[in-house]
């Protein structure tokens, strides 16, 4: 019998989930414009409903870098930075075009070999009729 999965621990999700409903409900709750809160319950209100700032500190607090990262990023000023974008872009070009060439020696692999048992078969069929011709126009052509 094969081992049964274990669900998630529900103290682990729990705090997560349920601030999230919380939040939800308040913001549904809680009057658009905070009228009737006073000045702090306004603020509190405005920025429960801005979203964008709240979105800043999440992406502040995703973005950590390590000391050494850090001290690259700093290392960067617009001179590096245009010639890396210079350095990205030509990489980006090349790679397109070995994909490129990629595709026309695949297709010159399949096509090539077709193209050839098409001539082959054209002059097996032509050749017979050529040397007819030339024997009624009197040329000498090559051949037995």
């Amino acid at each position: 019998m094969p081992p049964t999965k274990k669900p998630p621990d529900p103290a682990a999700v729990a705090p997560r989930v349920t601030a999230d409903a919380a939040a939800e409900a308040i913001k549904k709750r809680l009057p658009a414009d905070g009228s009737g809160l006073g000045p702090v319950g306004e603020e509190v209100v405005a920025k429960l409903l801005d979203d964008s700032e709240q979105e800043e500190v999440e992406q502040r607090l995703f973005m950590r870098f390590t000391p050494g990262w850090r001290k690259t990023i700093r290392w960067f000023d617009d001179d590096r930075l245009t010639a890396l974008q210079e350095l990205v872009e030509d990489h980006r070009e090349r790679k397109a075009i070995r994909k490129l060439w990629r595709r026309f020696y695949k297709v010159a692999c399949l096509v090539v070999p077709v193209i050839f048992a098409w001539a082959q078969g054209f002059f097996d069929k032509a050749l017979p009729l050529l040397r007819e011709a030339l024997k009624l126009l009197n040329v000498k052509g090559g051949g037995s």
